[in-house]
């Protein structure tokens, strides 16, 4: 057993014990891994359980062995602590919707830093971010698919407006690989959310209704190309929050 520091995203909680919980972390050092951490449940414990729910940024100190899955985690702490996240209720409601999805894709237990940074980034973005929040999570999710091998090609024109999530680019003709919410609209906002990066976030107004579309499509993208991708069901709490 060799011990390891890395940097890493909470993905879920597990309560393990009475004192103990395990920690399934996304790591930069080795992509996802699972953790005990004893203790943490102590009343006299001065980490605390905040450094240890879902999406927090953390770094750790972990003993790692070949003969187990699950690891135990010597030192834990948090870093870059989110500063707006915790008191507005939607950021909150995006992050709650981000992290069910991440817990379906991010199952690669091997090192991927081009990924981790893109996550870690977005996470401290999101957080000192003061503009309007109602795209973020589209453009979050189109660009972490670039990540997961799955970026739509962006062939957009007046004459090609439909978004073919099968073929994953866009067809001059509407088929039934399309939900029945596709409209040219909604393919002109794709196609300017696969090119806007996140500095340029607040330019964006797309209208509601174009974002009910946008949100069916790329969930319906997302559950075609990634095996055992699950209905999500924080969907229509995003929806309702999002109603700006």
């Amino acid at each position: 057993m060799k011990p390891i520091t890395t940097r890493g995203i909470v993905l879920r909680l597990i309560k393990y014990s009475e004192t103990s919980v395990i920690l399934n972390v996304y790591t930069e050092e080795a992509g996802l891994q699972s953790y005990i951490l004893r203790g943490i449940r102590k009343k006299n414990n001065k980490t605390g359980m905040a450094v240890v729910q879902p999406m927090t940024l953390v770094e750790l100190l972990s003993t790692v062995s070949v003969k187990s899955s699950l690891h135990p985690i010597r030192e834990i702490r948090p870093l870059s602590v989110y500063e707006s996240i915790p008191y507005n209720p939607v950021k909150s409601s995006v992050l709650f919707f981000l992290n069910e999805i991440l817990c379906q894709v991010l199952m690669e237990e091997s090192e991927n830093r081009p990924l981790f940074s893109f996550l870690f980034y977005s996470m401290e973005f999101f957080d000192q971010y003061e503009g309007p929040l109602a795209n973020f999570h589209l453009l979050f999710l189109l660009q972490l698919s670039r990540y997961l091998g799955i970026f739509p090609q962006n062939n957009y024109h007046p004459d090609c407006p439909y978004f073919d999530r099968i073929q994953g680019c866009f067809s001059p003709y509407k088929n039934s690989a399309l939900t029945d919410a596709d409209t040219e609209d909604s393919g002109k906002w794709l196609s300017q959310l696969l090119q806007t990066p996140y500095d340029k976030l607040s330019t964006l107004r797309v209208p509601y209704n174009t974002r009910l579309a946008l949100n069916a499509h790329i969930i319906a993208y997302y559950q075609y190309h990634i095996p055992g991708f699950r209905e999500i069901k924080s969907l229509e709490v995003i929806q309702m929050v999002l109603n700006d």
